[in-house]
């Protein structure tokens, strides 16, 4: 890739992934969005921009937002928006897929993402500290996964959200690695030309190629210098 050709990828990607911050911005300062989905394959810098974005409108906006990452139960939803229903929270749920994959987990979320600016929600079964309550704050969440019919509230749930996908082309992560390895102290430059070189020439374009690939391939090349070609297909590229 020229030079000439990776300006023209970078500025297409961070064009594509500025929009990240705009749609927190307006949801923030405007008010009219109460949630958010940012989807799209792994590794291209959904969860860093929306932090980045949100710890920017905590400082200029007053925003207070909640990070959940992993495995999540039902009633743990309910409860997580119970504790931050103020207008100024905002839930951000990272990789929490199994939030889809619970008929209750479903019917919360389907309550705080109605459209209007207070929502009413109850849990009636048992066990939760209130059975209702009334929320006015918004939800980010960020997936790695293809938004298809989960359950059989999918629709109506996606009827409610804002759903946003960049897609990012293989050039455009490509030309991305180029740049964070002319930015990082954190990594040599001395053998990252040869890296995306390396990653150019063996991973095709249809691949899921991540920025965390160069990340692992530039660890495997310092770890093991005279190895790293012949062991990358395996360790890193995860071919035969």
């Amino acid at each position: 890739m020229t030079p000439e050709e990776i300006q023209i990828y970078l500025e297409s990607y961070d064009s594509k992934m500025g929009l990240i911050d705009t749609m927190i911005g307006g949801m923030v300062t405007v008010g009219e969005m109460n949630s958010l989905v940012i989807s799209g394959p792994q590794g291209i810098g959904k969860t860093y921009l929306t932090i980045q974005a949100l710890k920017k409108y905590e400082e200029s906006n007053g925003i207070k937002f909640k990070l959940i990452k992993g495995h999540i139960a039902p009633l743990e939803v309910y409860e997580l928006y119970v504790q931050n229903s103020d207008e100024k929270c905002i839930l951000v749920f990272d990789d929490a897929d199994t939030v889809f994959q619970d008929t209750k987990g479903f019917n919360v979320l389907k309550a705080v993402t109605e459209l209007q600016k207070y929502r009413p929600v109850n849990w009636t079964s048992g066990a939760a500290s209130v059975t209702n309550f009334t929320f006015a704050g918004k939800t980010i969440i960020l997936s790695n996964v293809k938004f298809n019919q989960k359950c059989v509230h999918y629709d109506a749930l996606m009827d409610r959200m804002f759903i946003y996908n960049p897609k990012i082309t293989f050039a455009e992560k490509i030309a991305k690695i180029y740049d964070i390895a002319s930015k990082s102290k954190n990594l040599d430059p001395s053998i990252s030309g040869e890296l995306i070189s390396f990653i150019e020439h063996n991973y095709a374009p249809d691949s899921e190629l991540t920025i965390r690939t160069f990340i692992k391939l530039h660890a495997l090349a310092k770890s093991l210098p005279t190895m790293w070609k012949k062991l990358a297909p395996s360790f890193i590229l995860d071919k035969e």
